[in-house]
């Protein structure tokens, strides 16, 4: 299950103030001190879905004005890192950046003041900063039976039976 293996990253309602076009890989710095580097190869959409995403193509394969537009328009709604190594950050307006931390050339990570707060190998501590740790599914919800259910003195709405 998806929500097993992942950390919800402390980007939320943060603006992106800054791109950087590095020879290796984007780096795309926040005002709340963070910066998340991705590598080229990164995939980039102008809508967010989970799969079957046509639209998702790498960075490359987009102009630098489409991506500054997109990505400095609008605010984060959803910063998640994945054991499996995969970090997706989702804007307002729909934008989706899709990073992962084996990448060959420039691997995906989130910086704090220069303190790396997440890589491939998971979280680290910065000070000042928390991570929600691994959302884990909730204990199944014991249902009473159905005869439990019938002999509640539901509130009779329509009056008694004439």
């Amino acid at each position: 299950m998806e929500r097993d293996g992942r950390w919800r990253m402390p980007l939320r309602r943060s603006t992106v103030v800054a791109i950087g076009w590095h020879e290796q890989c984007l780096v795309l710095s926040f005002a709340n001190g963070m910066d998340v580097a991705a590598g080229y190869s990164s995939q980039l959409s102008p809508v967010f879905r989970i799969s079957g995403d046509q639209d998702r193509k790498p960075i490359v394969e987009w102009t630098r004005p489409q991506v500054e537009q997109g990505l400095r328009s609008s605010d984060v709604v959803s910063s998640v890192a994945f054991r499996t190594g995969e970090l997706r950050i989702g804007f307002r307006n729909g934008w989706t950046i899709r990073a992962v931390a084996t990448d060959p050339v420039c691997p995906a990570r989130i910086r704090v003041d220069g303190q790396v707060l997440w890589d491939g190998s998971g979280i680290h501590d910065v000070a000042g900063f928390e991570v929600e740790k691994p959302v884990l599914p909730a204990a199944p919800v014991a249902w009473p039976d159905s005869d439990d259910i019938n002999d509640i003195p539901w509130p009779d709405v329509h009056g008694p039976a004439t």
